[in-house]
């Protein structure tokens, strides 16, 4: 009876080791809630072997941890560390040696995004990354077995190695810095790789979208996408239609978060857009106060007029992009920003041409304005969106987008807004002005 009374704590053993791995990410803001909901999601529509925890820093409020827990993702406090020589340097991944009661750990950056099933990675070795073009791996996706031998190595070493940039990655790089020299990881073996103490991971799972759009894609299937492409992240709501890649994530998205709930946009957001809304008109109010009511015949302005499109518009556009909550779900985004920009210029063209051209922008100039531009950019949208291979996509929205703006700002400012008589009156002011000067010559 001994040996089947062993057997079974062996089994038994086993079987609560293998419930005790993890899917990790890390949590320093509560800015990128949004993101660590999407990939829990995501996790558990692939059917992950192991549950998804967040581990998170005190800045995190208590709303954002209970909007996790209500969603299934376990929440991990861990604290910072702070480096000896530098009070600015603060690290906290490596926290993630000290929890001891995980078998293996395999930690995802908030930017990264599982199309399949990944559980494989826990047959690792005590630590996997993946080592890019230089001789410097990518802490966007690594797995780690728990050691508190290596965990106050690790803590003793701080202040003493290097960080190149002045983080974990850095940290982590001039640690395991024989890491380039290891072996690769197999996922499709059947034997454990866990016992080897250091292993390279393909680019599979640390597939750049970067590599994706330079035909990366044909060479190898990403099975995790990572977003690194600078502040194109795909919770910013102008990354799409732009990136087709953002498409996957916001599916997770869609598929799990109310989406007409807006639940990005707070009670304070809509006050400021009420805000932003109101300014132009207030404006306009304020210039025809300081003119009065009586307005003279169109002043010529010069060349002005050429420049005067595209500065109003630019201006516009900025406004309503700046203005817009960055997390806003995409097709609320655009329309919300589109909106904020159309009302924005005509503003704005409004003001300009009774404070300056002493002559006010009659309704139906504006409507022959509206008429151009709405049906425009709906047909530049739809045709975006009909498109499914993604250079042709962010050919066509580019080039729309740059032939709009100059249809906008160039053409229909000038003809249809500034002057009463269109390019007739352009071509009279002109060559009244080379007349003048002649005589003034003479």
């Amino acid at each position: 009876m001994a040996p089947l009374g062993v057997l079974l704590a062996v089994l038994f053993l086993s079987a609560a080791a293998e419930e005790k791995k993890l899917f990790a990410s890390t949590l320093t803001s509560d800015d990128q809630l949004l993101a660590a909901r999407v990939l829990g999601h995501a996790f558990r529509d692939l059917n992950a072997t192991a549950p998804f925890a967040v581990f998170y820093t005190e800045e995190i409020s208590g709303e954002s941890l209970e909007t996790l827990e209500t969603e299934g993702i376990k929440t991990i406090r861990v604290d910072r560390v702070h480096s000896p020589g530098d009070a600015s340097t603060t690290q906290y991944q490596i926290r993630m040696w000290s929890h001891t009661e995980y078998a293996a750990i395999v930690h995802f950056d908030l930017d990264a995004l599982p199309l399949e099933d990944v559980s494989e990675l826990f047959r690792c070795g005590a630590f996997c990354a993946y080592v890019r073009h230089s001789d410097k791996f990518n802490c966007g996706v690594f797995v780690l077995r728990p050691d508190q031998r290596v965990y106050k190595d690790l803590l003793s070493k701080i202040g003493d190695l290097d960080s190149y940039d002045g983080s974990d990655q850095g940290f982590l790089n001039s640690y395991f810095a024989d890491l380039k020299l290891a072996p690769m990881f197999d996922g499709n073996a059947s034997r454990d790789q866990a016992t080897a103490r250091l292993l390279r991971l393909p680019a599979e799972y640390n597939f750049d979208v970067g590599v994706y759009y330079l035909e990366g894609r044909m060479l190898i299937t990403p099975r995790i996408l990572r977003f690194a492409l600078g502040p194109l992240k795909p919770w910013r709501w102008w990354t799409m239609p732009f990136l087709d890649l953002s498409y996957k994530w916001n599916d997770f998205r869609a598929s799990h978060i109310e989406r007409y709930k807006l639940p990005y946009l707070t009670k304070w957001q809509w006050i400021v857009q009420l805000c932003f809304f109101s300014i132009p008109s207030l404006l306009k109010r304020y210039v025809i106060y300081r003119r009065g009511d009586t307005l003279r015949r169109p002043t010529y302005v010069g060349d002005d007029y050429r420049r005067l499109g595209f500065g109003l518009l630019a201006l516009s556009l900025l406004v309503a992009f700046l203005s817009t909550p960055a997390q806003l779900y995409p097709s609320m985004a655009w329309l919300l920003f589109g909106l904020k920009t159309l009302y924005y210029d005509m503003s704005l063209v409004q003001a300009y041409s009774i404070g300056f051209i002493q002559r006010s922008v009659t309704k139906f100039e504006q409507l022959k304005f509206l008429l151009v531009a709405v049906p425009l950019a709906l047909v530049l949208w739809f045709l975006v969106y009909a498109i499914s291979p993604p250079h042709p996509r962010f050919v066509v929205a580019l080039v729309g987008t740059v032939l709009w703006l100059w249809l906008l700002s160039v053409r229909n400012h000038r003809m249809f807004t500034y002057y009463e008589y269109g390019k007739r009156e352009i071509r009279y002011r002109q060559v009244e002005r080379v007349l003048s000067n002649r005589k003034y010559e003479d």
